[in-house]
């Protein structure tokens, strides 16, 4: 009965190793995945980068590195002038990290990018529900600074159209 329970134990601890020598080499790959992709984002190769993001999302589900693999993919589809991607990513973000400062940050950054594409309704009430609340000060004071630009410009742009009409 010693021997069989020892046998056990032992082929117990194999398997362990096992099991973590796996997970360290998946966790590995992973990094290599993200390093290239950083690599291609630096090089201003924007669609490679959002390719390889891709391919590290699909191939490692609940990597470390997802949250900086999830940013990085936002900041590509910026750079390529795809804002709607960039705003579903940013959306994203936040909802997997919604009190961390990153999902807050990436939650102010789709309110703006909202109102640069002219979702003015949509961008308001994120830089509104940012403004209030409670996880970080400084990203509500952030986001209410914004409210204000973009109310200054919306009575700029209403005072340049009362002035078209005087004419």
């Amino acid at each position: 009965m010693l021997l069989l329970t020892s046998q056990f134990a032992i082929a117990q601890t194999s398997s362990d190793n096992y099991t973590e020598t796996f997970r360290l080499q998946r966790q590995n790959q992973g990094e290599m995945y993200f390093t290239k992709a950083s690599e291609l984002f630096k090089d201003g190769n924007y669609k490679a980068c959002i390719d390889k993001i891709n391919d590290f999302l699909f191939l490692f589900p609940g990597h470390p590195a997802t949250l900086k693999s999830l940013k990085l993919l936002s900041n590509s589809y910026k750079k390529r002038d795809q804002l709607d991607e960039s705003i579903k990513t940013d959306l994203l973000i936040y909802r997997e990290y919604p009190t961390t400062e990153d999902g807050l940050t990436s939650y102010l950054e789709a309110g703006k990018k909202m109102l640069m594409v002219g979702r003015l309704k949509d961008g308001k009430k994120i830089l509104e529900n940012v403004k209030n609340q409670l996880y970080s000060s400084k990203i509500a004071k952030d986001a209410e600074i914004e409210l204000r630009q973009n109310l200054i410009l919306e009575e700029e742009g209403f005072q340049i159209k009362e002035e078209i009409n005087k004419e």
